[in-house]
């Protein structure tokens, strides 16, 4: 599975960096919530990341439409805060 960047990616090289930098530190970032990030590669003027294939349903999948259980948004509000936390971001 793949990520693009966006259309001016890959026409200015400071964008170009920063995202290729950002998909190395996603890479190290390593838990159950986060998909594994193998490679970031430049093609044909399009940036893209290479990533982990994930066969499930996305999260605007899961609550779209119709309301969450208490108990399902809750294991996700979790799951979010781990996450948040493995990044050294702060969580109130």
């Amino acid at each position: 599975m793949s990520r693009a960047g966006n259309a001016h990616t890959a026409t200015r090289p400071q964008a170009l960096a920063r995202f290729q930098r950002e998909a190395q530190v996603a890479s190290a970032l390593k838990d159950s919530n986060i998909c594994t990030i193998y490679d970031a590669r430049e093609q044909d003027g399009q940036a893209f990341i290479v990533m982990e294939f994930l066969d499930a349903k996305t999260l605007k999948h899961r609550i779209e439409g119709k309301p969450l259980p208490v108990e399902g948004a809750l294991a996700i509000g979790i799951q979010v805060v781990q996450v948040l936390e493995l990044v050294g971001l702060e969580v109130p």
